[in-house]
């Protein structure tokens, strides 16, 4: 673990306990303290290392998009399917035939796939650090992999980074090269849990997008907006695309037995979902 007696983005000193969280998805007593910035950053200190955070990524269970989907998957990808309505609706008027788009941590493809009818796979690149979802995204999109990330300078008209800030141990680092991979006129779009939210400010550490510890940076509007300045973005609209501020996260905050991970988890490791949706039980 590395424990920061300075701010890793803007390296003040004025540092203060914010709130202390246990894993989410883990069984285990450990403990993990965030830290707040007098900027406004919020940031886990002392902060895993990456070999660390690796071991907690384990047990996250993986499946494709070909199996059959359970019953709180279907109630997040229903929320998910008008999430992204609204991001399409926001993102294509940015874009043209001509776009070069990247999807950082593409996943399953679901935020570069809003493009397919507009562009030619030629245009539409996809950066994942897992392999196995790697291979499946060369089936419909060019592959750009984090070596050329680091090393090249290739020009996107827009880069997306969907929900993977907050997991980055140098998210200052990855502003400056997404920087760096763009001109003026170009976009990047960024979804974030927000630190100010209504239901952080409710719920505190037992909100479920706190996911610690994988979870390492929160941002608020105000510390993400200063930070993106610092690399000449200017930031041309902040608001709610994502389910963080709405009513899956809150039903999963409360009711811990209905998130697709826990009962994913509780199937893969052949245990009773009913019991294990009862443990998990928060109220």
């Amino acid at each position: 673990m590395i424990e920061y007696l300075s701010c890793p983005l803007c390296s003040s000193q004025e540092l203060s306990l914010y709130f202390k969280a246990k894993s989410r998805y883990l069984p285990n007593n450990s403990c993990y303290h965030y830290t707040k910035c007098h900027c406004g950053i919020v940031f886990q200190n002392p902060m895993l290392e990456a070999h660390e955070l690796d071991k907690e990524y384990d047990w996250v269970p993986r499946k494709r998009k070909s199996e059959s989907q359970g019953f709180s998957e279907n109630i997040v990808k229903l929320f998910d399917t008008f999430c992204h309505a609204s991001i399409k609706k926001f993102l294509l008027p940015l874009t043209d035939t001509d776009s070069t788009i990247l999807d950082y941590g593409a996943g399953e493809g679901n935020m570069i796939s809003l493009f397919e009818k507009k562009m030619s796979r030629e245009k539409l690149w996809a950066l994942e650090l897992d392999k196995k979802l790697e291979n499946e995204l060369k089936r419909s999109f060019s592959i750009y992999d984090e070596d050329r990330w680091k090393n090249e300078s290739t020009r996107f008209n827009l880069i997306m980074s969907y929900g993977v800030l907050e997991h980055l141990h140098a998210p200052k680092s990855w502003l400056e090269k997404a920087s760096g991979h763009q001109k003026s006129g170009d976009h990047l779009f960024l979804v974030v849990p927000n630190i100010d939210s209504w239901q952080f400010r409710l719920f505190k550490s037992y909100w479920a997008a706190i996911y610690a510890p994988q979870h390492l940076y929160f941002f608020s509007k105000y510390s993400l907006k200063n930070q993106l300045e610092k690399y000449n973005y200017k930031v041309i609209n902040i608001g709610k695309f994502d389910r963080r501020s709405d009513p899956t996260l809150l039903v999963t905050t409360i009711f811990k037995c209905l998130d697709p991970n826990i009962i994913a988890k509780a199937q893969a490791n052949r245990k009773n979902v009913l019991f294990r949706k009862i443990f998990f039980l928060v109220f």
